[in-house]
């Protein structure tokens, strides 16, 4: 009996052996994971391109303004990672498209931001033209500039007139004087002459019997140093900016009365505007009052100087007696009526915005509406 259990239990353990032997092989150990791939690195965001061209030369004030003080505040006003990816490639004095050009070219996005001066474009904004007319009361540029956005804010046919553009900010400045070759100033005395003078004012040296000549800033010094014209009307800051103390040498200017202001604007394609951050968008807007008041603060500077600048090369000066302002008030009278008459060529109720402006002049003068 012993003898058959010790043999039984030795079969068991030679069976547990053997099948502990058949079993499956150890498995192979895991290979160890392989490291994650690093992720790619995020591309540099990329550059934020505005295109700037205008016909002013490099040294104008509103240049200035706009490459030293306007551009930095802009830029101020966005977060940091977006203000470096912002860049402003700036082309003056019709050095990127000329001067005729430039209004069509920002609306066709050839560039993105130019100045739209009224005289140039009467044919965009027949309304508008309201703010080059002259003898019609404005006693400054800030006023005449505050009526400007006064009729935009409550006529929706003269607002309309700027809907396939984003305003920048925009003055009525440049209040217009003459530098002429000889002493020149009454209405008589231009019968023959060679003026340059843009818009409606070039209208009332044509009834004077003058020749009337368009022309970018560019050309003006050339012009008069050849002859091929004797007259210039534009603001007294033109004077010094574009050295005219050399083709000119006498000066003319409006007290009471006056032949009015070059309305200008900043203006920025729609399409680029809306492309942007909404941080840039928001940018341009709350920085169009402070263009506007710092244009305005500036003419006002630059008138100044530029007649200190006419003083100081010995070209005589002459300030217009209230007797010689009505003759040119009433050389300018019928073209108050002919510029409400030609509204019908636009199909555009000029005499209604003329009669606002009026309005609005007496609203600022005298507090008071009529």
């Amino acid at each position: 009996m012993k003898k058959f259990f010790l043999i039984t239990l030795m079969i068991a353990i030679a069976a547990v052996i053997i099948l502990s032997g058949c079993g499956s092989e150890p498995a192979a150990p895991s290979p160890a994971p392989s490291p994650a791939p690093a992720p790619a690195p995020a591309p540099t965001p990329a550059k934020i391109e505005i295109i700037y061209t205008d016909h002013s030369p490099p040294t104008a004030a509103g240049v200035l303004l706009w490459d030293n003080e306007y551009i930095p505040k802009f830029k101020s006003l966005l977060p940091a990672d977006l203000a470096a990816r912002v860049n402003f490639t700036n082309y003056h004095a019709s050095s990127l498209y000329p001067y005729a050009e430039q209004v069509n070219a920002v609306q066709q996005g050839l560039a993105d931001i130019t100045l739209w001066s009224n005289s140039f474009e009467i044919e965009r904004a027949p309304l508008t033209d309201i703010m080059d007319l002259p003898f019609m009361g404005w006693r400054s540029s800030g006023e005449s500039t505050a009526v400007w956005d006064a009729m935009e804010a409550t006529v929706p046919e003269l607002a309309a007139e700027w809907d396939d553009f984003i305003v920048l900010g925009r003055w009525n400045g440049l209040k217009r004087a003459f530098s002429a070759k000889d002493n020149k100033s009454l209405p008589s005395d231009f019968n023959g002459s060679k003026v340059i003078a843009s818009g409606i004012i070039g209208d009332i040296f044509k009834g004077l019997g003058a020749a009337a000549l368009q022309q970018a800033p560019g050309d003006w010094y050339t012009s008069l140093n050849t002859g091929l014209a004797d007259t210039l009307v534009t603001g007294p800051s033109m004077l010094p900016m574009l050295q005219l103390a050399d083709v000119t040498h006498y000066v003319a200017t409006f007290t009471t009365g006056d032949l009015g202001y070059v309305g200008t604007t900043f203006i920025m394609n729609k399409d680029k505007f809306y492309s942007l951050p909404v941080e840039m968008q928001n940018a341009f807007v709350q920085l169009r009052p402070w263009l506007t008041q710092s244009m305005v603060r500036n003419d006002a500077l630059e008138t100044a100087k530029g007649l200190k600048y006419a003083v100081d090369k010995g070209m005589v000066v002459k300030t217009f007696t209230p007797a010689e302002e009505k003759l040119w008030f009433d050389a300018a009278a019928p073209i108050h009526q002919q510029w409400i008459q030609g509204g019908a060529k636009y199909g555009v109720d000029r005499q209604k915005i003329y009669d606002l402006a009026k309005y609005w002049i007496n609203i600022y003068e005298s507090g008071e509406a009529k």
